[in-house]
């Protein structure tokens, strides 16, 4: 059993679900990277240019001020190149804070309403990474240290108290459109976003469809096409998936793939007319709660007589499954429908091949090899049993008598009992027959007088008595021939074949082995 690990979506939740909130805040970190760059510029160019240079301490102040300007241009160059402006970056709200800090001490009223201007830069940043509350606290820090660091620089308490009041109304005047706007943009964005991921989810689903055509044709048989149409179902989103078998009097789990822990399906998803029908009965709901899932869709498979197979599927969100989904997954069952039938197609022709391949080299009587299968085996193996093996060659005695006497319907018992016994009482031999009353045994032996052994003991199997004939009195004589070095198929029945009309010529019931 099996779970599909759930997985974050960009965008929005694991479920996919749109977050217009960090949209908004992605969208307001790349206006804050640009702004921020172009006050660095600005920054740099005042304080070289500003005329409180002479200053004894502006001229620190300066290099500082052209440090932090350089290193804010290239940090965002970067960040654009890197296409990573949009995330919200905590330290730059240090860095910003010192980019206004500077420009409000240094270059004092020249560039005052830019500095001003910069000085919102961290609270917004504090409100894309953090949120309105953090952005309150950013604002009186800021405040606190441009009085102090104004006060240090030489500054008239009273008159830097002023100047932030003052300016403190234009900045936010600022602030807040600018927040207001990065809302709106952020929720456009947004829209363009889930209409961007939708298209792509259905781009995704439209090609993994193709793929699971594919692989459901390539399925070997029915099992395995049920098998994969599992794996297809957890493979496309949902958290787990069975297939029941609807019988008489109770329905069948027959195999599934999660975790599926609630016992029999309830009659609810199977009985409803119709191949397509979505789980919505209470007392469903409530045992689909205690295994973890929340909603889920049965489908019709294939119906096969008085059987059907249904394919369940669950999500483990909440609300009943949506439109997409029963469609996703009636196109899954009508894959594997389609699938099921070309399976069982292909079995029943492959069955049908192997019917006909037994039939061209085997006896329809007695089931052991015929002419073909016994040439066919010779001329395979011959070389490995040169040395190693014979062949006996084996005619009836007393069989016409038997036809004549009884009928064909007795000979025929003849035959399938004398096929048996040569076949179950001499191991590892290959038995085939090849006429009406001849047979061929192919037999592994070392020597010769093994190879003789063997048909001294055909001759006692054949002249047991046959339950369907008892008083027949019924014999053997036997050829054999060893598998020499330099015989082949031919040769070799021919010399086997010999022996056996020797021995039939000096009376029956023998064994003659063939000459060297």
């Amino acid at each position: 059993m099996r779970r599909r690990p759930t997985r974050r979506v960009a965008g929005g939740d694991r479920f996919g679900r749109p977050d217009a909130q960090r949209a908004s805040r992605a969208a307001l970190a790349r206006a804050l990277s640009a702004t921020r760059a172009v006050l660095a510029l600005v920054a740099a160019l005042a304080a070289v240019t500003a005329p409180r240079w002479r200053d004894p301490l502006a001229p620190d102040l300066v290099a500082l001020t052209v440090a932090i300007a350089a290193l804010v241009v290239g940090r965002e160059a970067l960040r654009w190149i890197a296409g990573t402006p949009d995330r919200p970056d905590p330290p730059m709200i240090v860095v910003d804070a010192g980019l206004g800090l500077a420009l409000l001490v240094v270059v004092g009223d020249v560039a005052g309403p830019v500095g001003w201007v910069a000085m919102t830069l961290p609270v917004l940043e504090a409100l894309a990474v953090s949120g309105p509350l953090a952005a309150v606290f950013t604002w009186m820090a800021i405040g606190g240290s441009f009085v102090a660091v104004s006060v240090i620089a030489g500054a008239a308490p009273d008159a830097v108290i002023g100047a932030l009041v003052r300016h403190l109304g234009g900045s936010t005047l600022v602030a807040v459109p600018a927040w207001a706007a990065g809302s709106v943009l952020g929720r456009e964005l947004d829209r363009v976003e889930e209409s961007r991921r939708r298209a792509a989810n259905r781009s995704a689903a439209a090609q993994h469809l193709a793929d699971s055509a594919a692989r459901l044709a390539r399925a070997a048989d029915v099992d395995a096409v049920l098998g994969e149409l599992l794996e297809l179902a957890v493979e496309v989103g949902f958290v787990a998936a069975d297939i029941v078998v609807e019988r008489r009097p109770a329905p069948l789990v027959e195999r599934c793939r999660g975790r599926l822990e609630h016992g029999p399906p309830p009659p609810d998803a199977l009985t409803v007319a119709g191949d397509e029908v979505a789980t919505t009965d209470d007392s469903h709901v409530q045992i689909l709660h205690l295994a973890g899932l929340r909603s889920g869709l049965a489908v019709g498979v294939e119906r096969e007589g008085g059987t059907r197979r249904i394919l369940r599927v669950w999500r483990d969100r909440e609300g009943p499954a949506g439109v997409d989904d029963a469609a996703l997954v009636a196109t899954l069952a009508a894959q594997a429908r389609g699938a099921l039938s070309a399976a069982r197609r292909r079995a029943a022709l492959e069955q049908r091949a192997a019917a006909l391949a037994f039939e061209a080299t085997h006896d329809p009587l007695t089931g052991v090899l015929n002419r073909a299968g016994l040439f066919e085996l010779l001329e395979r193996r011959l070389d490995d049993l040169r040395g190693r093996a014979a062949v006996l060659f084996v005619d009836l005695d007393g069989f016409k008598g038997v036809n004549d006497e009884y009928g064909h319907d007795a000979g025929d018992a003849v035959l399938i009992a004398v096929a048996e016994r040569l076949t179950r009482r001499i191991g590892g031999a290959t038995v085939a027959r090849i006429g009406g009353d001849e047979f061929v045994v192919v037999v592994g032996v070392p020597t010769l007088e093994d190879a003789r052994s063997v048909g001294e003991r055909v001759v006692a199997a054949v002249r047991e008595p046959v339950a369907a004939v008892p008083a027949a009195r019924l014999g053997a004589s036997v050829g054999v021939c060893p598998i020499g070095p330099d015989d082949t198929v031919d040769t070799v029945l021919q010399r086997a074949d010999h022996a056996m009309y020797v021995a039939k010529r000096d009376g029956g019931r023998n064994v003659v082995t063939a000459a060297p």
